[in-house]
């Protein structure tokens, strides 16, 4: 046999070889993006446009709602007459005026109206609403009383070791924790319930007024009920707060979860059994693949994202499967019209199972590119960022250590100015938003202007590279 023969021989078996491995990824492709679409299905389905609709008719209707004070509800020495909403509450009157007015308004609204057709003509409301107050007792400060002298009160922040249980408390045995922006806050505490009927919850709200019911020593009051929308399915678990820190006025925060249970839904349980059994395949392959690579399996990214998506899915199923028998739970459970249902749990697990799906979605779809590396671009790029990831690594460690010196530095020189700097988690997000060229920091009349200035320019200069400052352009706003 020639040489040429050899070589002739040779080319072609290689070709036939790469020929072979490229049908099997092109196979592997179209496979994975079988599932890919049962994937994007289940997590698409659990939401949609009328819940953005739903939370922004809520968050309308309580929260940015204005109401007027007559001169009567105000302290003295002020205007007669003032706009408000619970967005900008800043006053115990204003509460009070909120309670009576827009929630009571928004709730009810013309009684007839929401008897016969539900609350916005198309919710109706589940069980009642439920007012939740959070205390802390006298002299629960850590200071040394003897410097006090005569003063005979001194309430702490909240903690839940400092938390009253006196008298009407109502200790709920749950593991769930509620979010404001000052505190996190246990589910029990001092609980009055409300009315089917507006009038008979304004006559509750105005007797609490009268009662001092929030009074020294309030650190938080929740706001809960719950909507539900049968046209869609949807419920809307709304949590109101106002929070009272120890240093005066009132912080007003909000949780409105949207959210559709879709345990009636055959093509989506349908689509979640055909992805668990996709999963179960997958990690058999997975496994399969350990037992011949050992340790070296893991040494490799592309196995990680596989085995990421995997469990992501079947957590994300998991979760989907518990809520929906929950939700069926409290239901079928019998309930009275005069009973609070507590769906706000159930929320928060849907939630998260929305959050990891977010991100399951995301790891899903980047996974696409392990498969077109029979492509010589995506393969050039592969092996360009494989080459360089010490590199990039070794930056990414420098940023933030740089990027965190500038974090805390804002959060020392003006937590107590600005509110965009009061936590070192705000402080690292104003931060990052200023890397994108949206500085809307209200600056002025805050601080001395230069030290921002000042702390701003060290900043945009000390961590963009020279080629990738900040234009004036883009810096909107410096007040």
């Amino acid at each position: 046999m020639e040489v040429t023969d050899i070589i002739t021989d040779t080319v072609v078996d290689e070709r036939a070889v790469l020929r072979k491995k490229v049908y099997k990824k092109i196979f592997e492709l179209v496979v994975y993006v079988i599932f890919l679409i049962a994937l994007s299905i289940a997590a698409f389905s659990e939401t949609s446009s009328k819940m953005r609709i739903r939370s922004e008719t809520v968050e309308t209707s309580f929260v940015d709602v204005e109401f007027e004070f007559e001169e009567s509800e105000l302290s003295a020495g002020t205007s007669p007459k003032m706009d408000s909403s619970f967005r900008n509450l800043i006053r115990l009157d204003q509460l009070w005026g909120f309670l009576l007015g827009p929630f009571l308004d928004g709730l009810y609204g013309d009684e007839k109206i929401t008897y016969d057709h539900g609350i916005d003509l198309e919710n109706i409301m589940l069980g009642v609403p439920r007012l939740r107050l959070i205390k802390v007792g006298n002299r629960s400060c850590d200071v040394n009383y003897s410097i006090l002298g005569n003063m005979e009160t001194c309430y702490a922040s909240y903690a839940p070791g400092k938390e009253v249980h006196a008298g009407d408390y109502k200790s709920i045995d749950s593991n769930q924790y509620h979010y404001g922006d000052i505190s996190t806050y246990s589910s029990s505490g001092y609980i009055q319930l409300l009315e089917k009927s507006k009038n008979a919850s304004y006559d509750i709200i105005k007797r609490l007024q009268d009662d001092n019911w929030i009074s020294d020593g309030t650190r938080a009051l929740f706001i809960e009920f719950t909507l539900y929308n049968t046209n869609n399915n949807i419920f809307c678990i709304v949590q109101l707060i106002a929070e009272f820190p120890n240093v005066g006025g009132v912080f007003p925060a909000w949780n409105i979860r949207t959210v559709q249970f879709l345990s009636d839904n055959d093509a989506v349980l349908s689509t979640m059994i055909f992805l668990l059994i996709f999963c179960g395949l997958y990690m058999v392959q997975e496994i399969y693949e350990v037992y011949l690579h050992k340790l070296g399996y893991f040494m490799e990214g592309s196995n990680l994202f596989d085995l990421t998506v995997i469990f992501l899915t079947v957590v994300q199923i998991s979760f989907h499967f518990s809520v929906d028998s929950k939700l069926y739970h409290i239901m079928k459970s019998s309930y009275s019209d005069k009973d609070f249902i507590d769906f706000m749990a159930v929320g928060a697990e849907k939630e998260i199972a929305r959050n990891l799906t977010a991100w399951n979605i995301f790891f899903a779809f980047i996974k696409i590119f392990n498969y077109l590396t029979f492509t010589t671009t995506t393969r050039h790029i592969k092996e360009t960022l494989i080459g360089c990831s010490k590199d990039l690594i070794c930056y990414v460690v420098m940023f933030l250590v740089v990027f965190s010196a500038y974090a805390q530095a804002g959060w020392l020189l003006f937590g107590s100015q600005i509110k965009a700097f009061t936590k070192l988690t705000s402080s690292i997000m104003s931060l990052f938003t200023i890397l994108l060229g949206d500085i809307i920091l209200r600056l002025r009349g805050s601080s001395p202007y230069n030290r921002t200035a000042i702390f701003l320019h060290l900043h945009i200069y000390g961590v963009f590279p020279p080629n990738e400052r900040v234009s004036g352009h883009h810096q909107r706003q410096l007040l």
